[in-house]
C-alpha cells in the first residue's frame, strides 16, 4: 500500500486569539487587518492528513511566530501514530513547496518525497476546508477557557483533536468498505521519523497562500465581543442593523435549535448532477444515510457533516447554513428547480436569464439559465427541456429576466463548464468558480446579465 500524507499550513479562517479573552470565534469571516483592529491575533494551522481516509493531525501556533516545516512534521509523524510514521509521498501545494527552498531535498534523505500539486487539487483543498472547520468543533468541546494565554487556550483542544478522532475511526455511521480501509492502514507497520538537522534561520516564508480564503472575505461593518455563558465561548459578531439595540450578548440569539443544514443539503443534493452514491461513499456512509439525513430522520457525526457541508460548499454563519456556491445544479422537476433557485438567490435577489446561442442550434437536451446573486458568484441550472414548465421559466422564477442572445463562444463556455461539473461531485464548485471569476470583469461592479435580451423573439 502506497502510504500518502497531505501537508498543509493556512492561517485560521473562524478562530483567533485576544490577549485578555483567549480564543475568539468569527463564523462571518474577517480579513486579519481589520482583526487586528479588535486586538485579535492570528493563528497559523498545520494539518497531515492521510490521502482518502478520516485520519489526521494538527496544530497551531501563532502567526507572529511561525514554525518550522521539518520541526512540525516530525512532530506530527512522531506524535500521531495512526499516521503510521513516515508516508512514501508528502503532497504539498506548489506554494508552499516555492516557499521553502530545501524542504524537497531534506526529506529525500529521509525517503520521503514531497509531489507538489496546485492549489485546487480537491483531496488537499477538501481537507484543508475540513480542519478550519474541526478546528471549531474541537473548540465548542473544550468551551471551559481559563487561561486566556495563547498556549492555555489551546491546552485542552490538543486533548479533544485525539479524542475526537478516536470517536470517529468507530463511528457507526462509516461504511464497511471505509472501515476496512482504515483498519488495513492501521494495520500497517509503524515507520519510525528521522529528526532532520535544523535550521538556524526558519526554513520557510510564509506567504499570502496562509490567506488564500481571505480573497472572497469582503470588508465588513463594525463588530462586537458576544461572551456565550451557556458554552463559555467568545464570539465577534457583527452588530445588528438596527442602532438602537444593545451590543450584548443577550441582543443576539448564540444558539439557534432550527438547524437548517439538513434542508439546504436536500436542495442541493437534489439538484447535483451527479449520483449521491459517489457523495456517500467519498464520505463513508451509505446512501441511505445520507438520505436519512436530509429528511432531517438523523444527525451525522460532526465531521462527516463538516465533509459533506465542504463538497457542497455550505457555510454555518450565527447559526444557520448558507449554499454559497457557486454549483451546476440539474433539477429533475419543477418544485426542485424552484427550491434552489429561491435558495441560491434569497428569495429572488439576483440577475438571472437563459442563454440562447446568437448562431448555431442550442443543446437539444437542456436550457441552460445563469443565476447572478447580489452577493455570491454567478450558478448554473441545466433544466431538461423535457421539464413539464421549462418553457414558462419568467413566469416560474422570481426577477427572471428571460432569454438572451449570447455569443456561440459564452454559450459553448458555459456548456462544458457543466460537462466538468457533471463529471465528478468534487468538480462542481471548483469549475463554476473558475467559470465566474473569467468573466469577473463583467459582474463586479454591476448586476450581471450577459448578450442581449431576446423577449420580442420566438424560439
Amino acid at each position: 500500500m502506497l502510504r500518502e500524507h497531505l501537508f498543509f499550513v493556512t492561517v485560521c479562517k473562524h478562530l483567533f486569539h485576544h490577549p485578555e479573552r483567549g480564543l475568539i470565534i468569527t463564523y462571518d469571516p474577517i480579513k486579519v487587518n481589520e482583526a487586528k483592529s479588535y486586538q485579535l491575533s492570528p493563528i497559523l494551522l498545520y494539518g497531515l492528513t492521510v490521502l482518502g481516509l478520516p485520519i489526521s493531525w494538527l496544530t497551531y501556533c501563532q502567526a507572529s511566530s511561525p514554525r518550522s516545516l521539518k520541526e512540525v512534521l516530525f512532530e506530527g509523524w512522531t506524535e500521531a501514530p495512526d499516521l503510521r510514521g513516515l508516508p512514501d509521498n508528502l503532497i504539498v501545494n506548489v506554494s508552499l513547496a516555492a516557499s521553502s527552498k530545501h524542504l524537497a531535498r531534506d526529506l529525500a534523505k529521509i525517503g520521503v518525497k514531497v509531489v507538489f500539486t496546485k492549489t485546487e487539487n480537491s483531496p488537499l483543498t477538501i481537507s484543508q476546508s475540513l480542519a478550519q472547520k474541526e478546528s471549531l468543533l474541537n473548540v465548542y468541546k473544550s468551551s471551559d477557557q481559563e487561561d486566556h494565554s495563547f498556549s492555555g487556550s489551546l491546552k485542552t483542544i490538543y486533548q479533544q483533536i485525539r479524542q475526537y478522532h478516536e470517536q470517529f475511526l468507530t463511528n457507526k455511521q462509516i461504511t464497511e468498505a471505509q472501515q476496512k480501509k482504515i483498519m488495513a492502514w492501521l494495520a500497517l507497520d509503524y515507520r519510525q521519523p528521522i529528526p532532520m538537522e535544523t535550521d538556524a534561520e526558519l526554513d520557510w516564508h510564509p506567504g499570502q497562500f496562509t490567506l488564500r480564503w481571505e480573497k472572497t472575505v469582503k470588508s465588513s461593518p463594525p463588530r462586537y465581543f458576544d461572551f456565550d455563558e451557556l458554552t463559555g465561548l467568545t464570539y465577534l459578531r457583527i452588530r445588528p442593523a438596527d442602532d438602537r439595540l444593545p451590543y450584548a450578548a443577550e441582543s443576539v440569539q448564540s444558539y439557534n435549535p432550527n438547524d437548517n443544514g439538513p434542508k439546504i443539503t436536500k436542495i442541493l443534493l437534489s439538484c447535483w448532477p451527479c449520483p449521491l452514491n459517489d457523495i456517500a461513499e467519498a464520505l463513508g456512509i451509505s446512501e441511505a444515510v445520507l438520505l436519512d439525513y436530509t429528511a432531517n430522520a438523523i444527525t451525522l457525526e460532526p465531521l462527516i457533516r463538516s465533509k459533506l457541508e465542504t463538497i457542497l460548499n455550505i457555510e454555518e454563519r450565527n447559526g444557520q447554513r448558507f449554499a454559497i456556491g457557486p454549483y451546476v445544479l440539474r433539477p429533475q422537476n419543477i418544485q426542485e428547480l424552484v427550491d434552489a433557485y429561491m435558495e441560491l438567490t434569497a428569495g429572488g435577489q439576483a440577475a438571472a436569464c437563459e442563454l440562447y446561442p446568437m448562431s448555431g442550434k442550442a443543446d437539444p437536451n437542456f436550457r441552460f439559465a445563469i443565476i447572478n446573486p447580489f452577493d455570491k458568484l454567478a450558478s448554473v441550472l441545466m433544466v431538461p427541456r423535457s421539464l413539464k414548465g421549462a418553457d414558462r421559466l419568467k413566469n416560474i422564477l422570481v426577477n427572471f429576466d428571460g432569454i438572451r442572445l449570447v455569443t456561440k463562444k459564452f454559450h459553448d463556455d458555459v456548456i462544458s463548464t457543466c460537462s466538468r461539473a457533471c463529471a465528478s461531485f468534487l468538480n462542481n464548485v471548483k469549475v463554476m468558480r473558475k467559470f465566474a471569476l473569467r468573466y469577473e470583469e463583467d459582474w463586479k461592479d454591476a448586476p450581471w446579465l450577459p448578450g442581449q435580451s431576446a423577449e420580442f423573439i420566438s424560439y
